[in-house]
């Protein structure tokens, strides 16, 4: 019986093996079949050809999924050149693509026909390479990986073509290149310093250079998935990234394509560490816009989200050099900057750290708000300033010296006035007496 038994399981491993060995087999030869170049610029060529290869991309994945033993090194060999060759190829970029990452005005002599068909050809092409990159993410998660062998191949040379394709331009890839990146970043602790550096000289080259790259926002939401895993304290070398990378990238006008990643990685760095919120309140002072009142609010909506993070001791050593650029956001002659700087006197965290410094506050703000509730043209404005002014008189912390303030405020205005209505009476008179009936008189 022990004997029968034996050459059972015998059997059954053999047929394992084989099933296993014919499984490799159909692996690498779909391995095959997606090394194909097919032609997606025209829907009329190689039809069967991309149905095949769409099979074949669908079984791989389907493969890696099921496949709880490490790959042969041979085959994962070739599975990343089939990934390569697939990155590097690329999309198609469409006509509208093109127009939006001109800068200039392009005409579009393409009729809507036209346009409707290059856009299935695009879709067709999304079709095999949004699998292809599922393909690498699946075979970076999974379980039956060996790291040893995938270290040869997910290297320094993928990552830079990784990173490089976020200036494709194509709406469609950066999702799948963020999934990437980051499972890359989460697996491989030997190419964290790599990435951070790489992601590092694009900013750079972007901010001191080119000023030019389709892909930042979504570098930045990289980047932010980064800090957001950072162990606590912070290293010298993450400081440096805060304020040699993110602050100078408040500098280019396109700041508002990229506004919202760049405040959420400057706000997990705070949440981390809120000493830092001394060099990046200075930072956005320094680099403040003097001539477009978009990117003011921008600043400014950014603001609110830092002083959130802020403690007295770091705002302290800012507060009157913020204090007097939010006075001359308040006399803006954009009455959008002039609302959303007194809407930030409705923050509970805002009114707490100004209170400190009541003094200096209320004699840079009193005579604009005073200024701006008498006469402003525009109705918002005008309210939210009264209503700055009504808190001025009811806060504890504002009030004597916004009293005293205003009180030298109404004293010099009747003063001028006084000087005015001598200066009329006087220009009257000098007219009476030079008039010609006063002569005859």
């Amino acid at each position: 019986m022990s004997f029968a038994r034996e050459n059972v399981e015998d059997l059954q491993l053999e047929a394992e093996s084989v099933g296993s060995v014919e499984k490799l087999n159909r692996f690498s030869q779909n391995i095959i079949i997606c090394c194909d170049h097919l032609d997606f610029l025209h829907s009329s060529i190689d039809h069967e050809k991309k149905q095949i290869k769409l099979r074949a991309l669908k079984d791989i994945l389907e493969d890696l999924r099921t496949q709880n033993v490490a790959l042969p090194d041979r085959v994962v060999q070739h599975l990343f050149e089939m990934i390569k060759s697939n990155i590097v190829r690329g999309l198609p970029i469409t006509q509208e693509e093109c127009t939006a990452l001109d800068s200039k005005r392009v005409i579009s002599f393409m009729t809507s026909d036209a346009l409707k068909s290059e856009e299935l050809n695009v879709e067709a092409a999304w079709s095999h390479l949004r699998l292809v990159y599922k393909i690498l993410i699946r075979y970076l998660k999974s379980s039956g990986t060996s790291s040893i062998i995938a270290l040869k191949y997910v290297n320094q040379n993928l990552i830079s073509l990784l990173l490089q394709r976020f200036d494709s331009g194509h709406a469609k890839l950066p999702g799948s290149l963020r999934k990437t990146i980051y499972n890359i970043y989460r697996r491989f602790v030997v190419y964290r310093s790599f990435i951070r550096k790489s992601l590092k000289d694009i900013f750079h080259e972007f901010v001191c250079d080119t000023q030019k790259h389709n892909g930042i926002s979504d570098l930045l939401e990289v980047l932010g998935a980064i800090i957001s895993g950072l162990s606590e304290p912070l290293k010298e070398e993450y400081r440096l990234v805060l304020t040699s990378v993110l602050i100078p990238l408040h500098k280019p006008k396109c700041m508002g394509m990229y506004n919202e990643q760049l405040a959420y990685c400057i706000t997990e760095f705070l949440n981390k560490d809120r000493e830092l919120a001394e060099p990046v309140i200075r930072g956005l002072l320094r680099y403040w816009p003097e001539k477009s009142s978009q990117r003011e609010l921008f600043f400014l909506e950014e603001l609110e989200e830092i002083l959130m993070f802020t403690q007295h001791v770091e705002f302290s050593r800012r507060v009157q050099q913020l204090a007097r650029r939010l006075q001359k956001c308040l006399s803006s002659s954009n009455y959008l900057v002039a609302v959303r700087a007194l809407i930030l006197w409705e923050n509970e965290s805002f009114v707490w750290l100004f209170s400190e410094s009541k003094r200096e506050i209320v004699q840079i703000y009193s005579p604009v708000v005073d200024q701006n509730a008498n006469c402003h043209w525009h109705v918002a404005v005008k309210n939210l300033s009264l209503n700055l002014r009504n808190i001025f008189g009811i806060l504890p912390a504002f009030k004597r010296h916004y009293d005293a303030k205003r009180a030298n405020w109404l004293l010099n205005v009747m003063c001028e006035n006084q000087l005015k209505v001598r200066a009329i009476w006087e220009s009257l008179e000098l007219n009476f007496l030079n008039s010609s009936s006063w002569a005859k008189f």
